[in-house]
């Protein structure tokens, strides 16, 4: 479910209501997003990513605390 922090991160880019907005809550991935979505939820836990076509441009994450050390390895998760 997508936590009220990220649901008005969102809102304030106007990405909640965009067909490009993937989230836990989105009832049907389809196509090729799902495979990418499928995978970065389980191996990242991304809460929401923003597509453009078929590719993420934009990916989200609730951290309940902000730390470093998890900011930087999700980055160079993502990034690799």
């Amino acid at each position: 479910m997508t936590g009220t922090a990220l649901a008005s991160v969102l809102d304030a880019l106007d990405y909640q209501d965009d067909e490009g907005l993937v989230t836990s809550d989105t009832p049907d991935v389809g196509g090729r997003r799902a495979y990418v979505w499928q995978e970065i939820r389980s191996k990242l836990q991304i809460d929401a990513a923003y597509f453009h076509g078929n590719v993420p441009a934009v990916y989200f994450k609730e951290f309940e605390t902000v730390d470093d050390d998890d900011l930087w390895a999700l980055h160079r998760s993502l990034w690799n």
